[in-house]
């Protein structure tokens, strides 16, 4: 080891290295010490919270430049931990039922993002921040990643989308495809969506929609989709819909997958 990158490291690992081993960042925050050595295993543990601000900065640089002289090899943090973690969350059983039931019956990259979601919503659930982890989901997903995790951690694949997929499928031309089509859409326009459930009242439904009109017109959204399942829904829907119509310009555009399900495009001008 040269005393480049090594004299710098040396200010914070206040402990004697003398053979070659292992850097592991790690997150500890319960723990006090800010290195950990094993001479068992030819690691130490940099407890990342425990460090300075300036530390972190001599972390970085000394880290850097050993990286670079190929003198020094560096772990990630425990990655056993990190399997060990998303296993438990998998097999919690609220996110194993919900993984049982959409497997197969959406696309494998929609899945994958759904899998991430549930993850999230966990420790959402536990009250922790999730900002992080949706970072990383949007980054690898996409858009529809980015939808498929809100949606996941407001509880809508327990709710309304795999009530909407149970309808399709009691109708006589299911298709697996014709239901990913419409779970396409679920996902994609979810941001400017409306998903009306049983218990919404006609005077609930008819003052969000005419608040999400009023805003999105202000802010040139285009279109305002509503979503609904079963007769009683679908009825309520169509009469406020009518009733809106009387007193706003706009173009309501029907679309029913199935007979029970209804879904509106609302298309309207911005102010």
């Amino acid at each position: 080891m040269t005393n480049g990158w090594f004299g710098k490291l040396k200010e914070i690992i206040k402990i004697n290295i003398k053979n070659s081993f292992n850097i592991i960042i790690v997150n500890k925050p319960d723990i006090d010490q800010k290195s950990i050595l094993s001479d068992k295993n030819k690691t130490v543990e940099l407890n990342y919270p425990k460090l300075t601000g300036e530390e972190r900065k001599l972390l970085g640089s000394s880290l850097r430049k050993g990286i670079k002289d190929k003198e020094l090899n560096l772990l990630e943090t425990d990655s056993n931990e990190r399997v060990k973690d998303i296993k438990e969350k998998f097999n919690l059983k609220c996110n194993k039922d919900i993984l049982d039931f959409y497997r197969g019956k959406i696309s494998p990259e929609h899945y994958k993002a759904l899998e991430a979601s549930l993850y999230a919503r966990s420790y959402f659930k536990l009250g922790q921040s999730i900002l992080d982890m949706k970072k990383d989901i949007r980054n690898k997903f996409g858009e529809d990643g980015n939808n498929i995790c809100n949606l996941c951690t407001t509880g809508y694949f327990e709710g309304y989308i795999k009530e909407a997929y149970e309808e399709m499928q009691s109708s006589p031309d299911f298709s697996i495809i014709k239901w990913q089509d419409y779970f396409q859409i679920i996902v994609r326009t979810s941001p400017f969506a409306i998903f009306v459930h049983k218990e919404m009242s006609e005077n609930e439904l008819s003052g969000k929609i005419l608040f999400r009109l009023k805003t999105y017109k202000k802010y040139g959204i285009k279109f305002l989709d509503i979503h609904g399942i079963g007769k009683e829904n679908t009825k309520k829907i169509r009469k406020i819909i009518k009733e809106i119509q009387e007193g706003e310009k706009i173009d309501p555009n029907i679309q029913t997958p199935e007979q029970n399900i209804i879904h509106i495009r609302i298309s309207f001008t911005s102010y």
